[in-house]
């Protein structure tokens, strides 16, 4: 991932009156993207993952740590709560495929599903 001193903000929406920030993924967030997943259903764990297992903070930190020839990623997080984050957005370049392939994941926490914040990470995947 490119390391920002400062991260920039790509889009923000106000979702039940709270402003949503949509801002590239960066190395810090692992924490938050953890603690997002503690909160998360037993059903978008399994939509999200088709298993009822949620990763570990390792795998998570994996993620935020990405070289950005290998992937890049999104989160959608709450600067009225900083260190929140409530949705998540990558893709990870596969490397042993003949064609360029990637695995997008895409994660919206329950109370902010179908509000548009899983479109609007998934546009700035599409775009980045």
């Amino acid at each position: 991932m490119t390391r920002l001193s400062q991260p920039w903000v790509v889009h923000q929406a106000t979702v039940d009156t709270q402003v949503v920030t949509v801002r590239p993924l960066q190395p810090a967030d692992a924490d938050s993207i953890f603690a997002m997943h503690e909160r998360l259903s037993p059903e978008s764990v399994y939509y999200r993952y088709l298993q009822y297992r949620r990763p570990t903070l390792a795998e998570i930190a994996t993620v935020c740590h990405l070289a950005p020839e290998r992937g890049a990623g999104f989160v959608a997080a709450l600067p009225a709560e900083p260190g929140t984050v409530v949705g998540v957005a990558y893709y990870v370049r596969e490397a042993y495929t003949a064609e360029p392939t990637a695995e997008p994941g895409i994660l919206v926490e329950d109370r902010f599903q179908a509000q548009g914040i899983g479109r609007r990470l998934w546009q700035q995947l599409q775009h980045h």
